[in-house]
């Protein structure tokens, strides 16, 4: 099985499963046991000793050790919901959480990327560059010293 083989069984079986059951997974790649993982993923053992689809978290246990990083994915994906809910809360001037914004658009950069800002430049110099050094302490001025022609740069 292929490492592609592999993330994309991963994925399928990762979608197919709860939020709670994606934390424990999660937290079940770094413990050596089930009930240590439930309770890194603040669980009951019993409930993950329950589940219906036990044999599917345990196989995604096994191939989110190969690569956790889809694990991470999945889980983010799961969030943007959340963190649209908090943009309209802003947008409505409901928002009231500076932190819980920050998180909100962390979210939404990491999943969907960042806008594009784009800033326009323009000059008057026809493609001329002038560059000029500013140097504050004394050190600095003699390190200019040794350039050719230091003061052709003024």
């Amino acid at each position: 099985m292929t490492l592609d083989d592999t993330n994309r069984e991963l994925g399928e079986i990762l979608r197919t499963l709860s939020p709670e059951q994606l934390r424990f997974v999660a937290a079940r790649m770094y413990e050596r046991t089930d009930a240590a993982g439930a309770r890194a993923a603040k669980l009951p053992p019993s409930t993950v000793y329950g589940w219906d689809n036990k044999a599917a978290v345990d196989l995604a246990v096994q191939l989110a050790q190969l690569d956790g990083v889809n694990v991470a994915c999945e889980r983010l994906k799961r969030l943007l919901d959340k963190a649209v809910d908090v943009l309209d809360d802003e947008m409505d001037g409901k928002g009231r959480n500076a932190k819980r914004l920050d998180a909100a658009i962390e979210v939404l950069d990491r999943v969907m990327g960042k806008a594009v800002q784009r800033i326009d430049q323009h000059t008057d110099n026809a493609g001329e560059l002038v560059v000029k050094f500013v140097y504050e302490d004394s050190e600095s001025v003699a390190e200019a010293a040794t350039l050719d022609d230091a003061e052709e740069l003024d």
